[in-house]
């Protein structure tokens, strides 16, 4: 493939998002040679859209663009490959961690945490890794923002723990008038907000709340009236097909605005889109032309996690006991003990939507009773 001018590369990269990580590898040659182009915008916007691919192939052209010359290239690689897992990305991130710009280490707090609960899972393994690895660089670091990272970090392994720094660094930042920190912070806590925290959250923005710019202060007025969706986690053994299923199926009934449905896997697949397509298109399910597999990164911000199968749960359970009832088999909301058949082992795709839909109208009607939430008739 031959590029007359850098539109004609840009329009070429932008049209990744229309491939999944099998139709992409016959350009893996071509990514190599435009992840060194000499047109910085080039760069950029590849570095920007590798983020969609989980493959082994993408992850070695970004090892390249981790140390590019142009430091916005390098905070875009950075924030793609943290859908990674390897622990070669682990050790190129980890390099970060003392670079002079506080930027580039503020980006590689978050992603080295990413690739590491991805490598393996949302445990005290993973925390013990990361924690292990960050010591020293955590100790020295003395950048607000950079800390704000560790901070959101640590709020993802030890709740009340990471909570207490956050509201202690909204705090500062309030009393000494730090107002790009407040926006940052103010951020984390959009972002972290569910119905859990709801109450001691507002509280903390509360807080001197007349200190705030006009805008920070309709930011708050915002946090304070947008309504808190119920957060409901899809899980399965490598996020490759039926927790996909189910999402999209919850998603063509629910409003957004009332639940948010996400994905993940006790472990991460290779996802196959042309599987899901197929399924889809047998039973006119709406498809997006893309998703990507995950491993489950987070517990505590969600009201409830569902499973097709209980040696899911248990697995769950190890990494992390349910102490509020909040892990529940599918089945369960129409009180049977009764797991779903994964046609990846069956081959009967049949069996498995009947058991779908059936298992799904229980967990509508349970969300109509008893959440109010309103649903597509």
């Amino acid at each position: 493939m031959r590029f007359k001018n850098v539109r004609e590369k840009i329009t070429f990269i932008d049209s990744l998002e229309n491939m999944d990580n099998e139709s992409v590898k016959k350009y893996i040659s071509i990514l190599s040679m435009l992840a060194n182009d000499k047109n910085i915008d080039v760069r950029l916007t590849l570095a920007r859209q590798l983020v969609l691919f989980d493959s082994d192939e993408i992850e070695e052209i970004l090892y390249g663009m981790l140390f590019d010359q142009n430091r916005l290239v390098r905070l875009e690689a950075i924030d793609s490959i943290s859908i990674g897992r390897h622990e070669k990305s682990i050790e190129k991130v980890q390099v970060m961690l003392r670079e002079e710009g506080f930027l580039i280490r503020m980006y590689a707090v978050a992603t080295l945490f990413d690739l590491i609960t991805n490598a393996y899972g949302m445990n005290e393994k993973a925390f013990g890794k990361y924690n292990q690895i960050i010591q020293q660089s955590f100790q020295i670091e003395r950048n607000p923002y950079v800390l704000l990272s560790y901070h959101k970090n640590e709020y993802y392994m030890h709740r009340e723990k990471g909570w207490l720094l956050l509201r202690n660094s909204y705090a500062y930042a309030l009393d000494n008038e730090k107002y790009d920190l407040i926006w940052t912070i103010l951020h984390i806590f959009e972002e972290i907000k569910n119905k859990d925290n709801y109450s001691e959250l507002m509280q903390v923005v509360d807080y001197k709340v007349e200190k705030l710019l006009l805008a920070q202060k309709a930011f708050v007025d915002k946090l304070h009236i947008k309504k808190v969706p119920y957060k409901v986690l899809i899980l399965d053994e490598d996020n490759v097909f039926l927790s996909h299923i189910i999402a999209l199926l919850l998603r063509s009934i629910c409003r957004k605005e009332d639940i948010f449905i996400d994905t993940a896997g006790i472990g991460q697949g290779i996802l196959n889109m042309n599987d899901i397509k197929v399924f889809c298109k047998l039973n006119n399910i709406s498809c997006p032309e893309k998703l990507c597999s995950k491993r489950i990164t987070s517990i505590y911000e969600y009201d409830y996690i569902i499973s097709m199968d209980k040696s899911n749960i248990n697995r769950l359970n190890l990494i992390k006991e349910d102490t509020k009832g909040k892990y529940r088999l599918l089945f369960s909301f129409k009180r049977q003990d009764k797991e779903v058949a994964d046609p990846w082992y069956t081959r009967d795709f049949e069996r498995t939507y009947l058991d779908l839909v059936e298992g799904i109208e229980g967990l509508i009607t349970y969300l109509k009773r008893y959440k109010k939430i309103k649903v597509e008739e």
